[in-house]
C-alpha cells in the first residue's frame, strides 16, 4: 500500500477491499432507498391530513357539512371559497344544485396552472368570492385536470369565465379581465336577491 499498489486487507487479497467497498456502498443504497420510501410515505400522509383538513374533517373549527345532499364543494359559497370542481358530473350537479336549491348565480372560472393570465388574476376572483359570499357561487375548473367539464361547456382558452343563473347560461368571456368579472357577479347576485 505504501509504493502505490492495491491495500492487501483480508488475507492480503487486493478483491477483498474491493468486495468490502461494494458491501458498504449496497447498504449506502440500501439506506438512500429506505429513505426514499420513508419520504414517499410521508409525503402520502401529509397530503392525507391537508386534504382532510381541507374538507373539515380532521381539526379546525369551521364546520362543513358533507352529506351527500350538500358536499363540500356545494358549501364553499357560505364561506366565501372558491370551490375546485373535480368531474363533469360535480359540475353538472352543482349548476343543477343552485338552480333548484339556492337560487345563487355560479361564476365558473376554466383555469390552467400554466397560464399566466388565470395565475394573474386568481386572487382576485378568490377575494371576489369573500366579498360575495352567501350571495354568488363561485368554483373552478382546473382543464387540464377536468377535461370533460371543460369541454362540455365548450372552452377553448383560458381563462374562461361562465356564469350560470337560474340553469342557464347568462354570460361568458375568455381573459383575465376583472372588471368584467365584478360587473357580471354583481349584476347576477343582485337580481338573484331581488327574486
Amino acid at each position: 500500500a505504501q509504493n502505490g499498489g492495491p491495500s492487501m486487507k483480508s488475507n492480503g487479497n487486493p478483491r477483498a477491499s474491493t468486495s468490502q467497498s461494494n458491501a458498504a456502498s449496497n447498504t449506502r443504497v440500501g439506506r438512500e432507498s429506505s429513505g426514499e420510501e420513508f419520504t414517499t410515505t410521508t409525503l402520502w400522509i401529509l397530503l392525507a391530513g391537508v386534504a382532510l383538513c381541507a374538507f373539515g374533517l380532521m381539526g379546525g373549527d369551521a364546520e362543513v357539512d358533507v352529506t351527500p345532499s350538500s358536499p363540500a364543494t356545494f358549501t364553499a359559497f357560505l364561506e366565501g371559497g372558491v370551490a375546485q370542481v373535480h368531474t363533469l358530473e360535480e359540475y353538472n350537479e352543482i349548476l343543477r344544485y343552485h338552480k333548484e336549491d339556492t337560487g345563487l348565480p355560479v361564476v365558473v372560472d376554466f383555469y390552467s396552472r400554466g397560464c399566466g393570465p388565470c395565475r394573474m388574476i386568481a386572487p382576485i376572483v378568490k377575494q371576489l368570492a369573500k366579498e360575495m359570499a352567501g350571495r354568488a357561487v363561485f368554483v373552478e375548473v382546473d382543464v387540464n385536470r377536468n377535461y370533460y367539464a371543460s369541454r362540455a361547456a365548450g372552452v377553448r382558452a383560458m381563462p374562461t369565465f361562465q356564469f350560470h343563473s337560474g340553469g342557464k347560461l347568462r354570460a361568458s368571456f375568455s381573459g383575465a379581465d376583472s372588471r368584467r368579472l365584478k360587473a357580471i357577479s354583481a349584476d347576477l347576485a343582485a337580481e338573484a336577491a331581488r327574486a
